[in-house]
């Protein structure tokens, strides 16, 4: 028996006993349900896929358009090293957070 039915067939005769001795047959004979079982959820499916408008296959996730231009953030990611300038004028922005000293207790 694969490992598949030795977790889901005790969870059919727990759950749902109807069902259990049925599927206890079908698989015991094979690894798949019957042929016309299969027919039967297939033609479900495909009633189902009709009425809310569903393809057979997922849709394909919408590729970025060569054509568009990546947007800046207008951060400035520059590292350190190639502009110096740069760490000057971070220490110089006033901070909204002040630090706390021992003065100010």
């Amino acid at each position: 028996m694969p490992s598949a039915q030795k977790q889901f067939l005790p969870f059919l005769y727990a759950k749902f006993p109807k069902l259990a001795r049925r599927y206890r047959e079908w698989f015991s004979h094979s690894n798949y349900a019957p042929e016309s079982y299969q027919r039967e959820i297939s033609g479900r499916i495909a009633a189902l896929r009709t009425k809310y408008h569903l393809g057979k296959l997922p849709i394909e996730p919408a590729r970025p358009r060569e054509d568009a231009p990546q947007l800046n953030l207008g951060l400035d990611f520059t590292p350190a090293a190639q502009s110096p300038q740069r760490l000057t004028d971070a220490r110089s922005l006033q901070s909204p957070l002040r630090v706390l000293t021992n003065e100010d207790m």
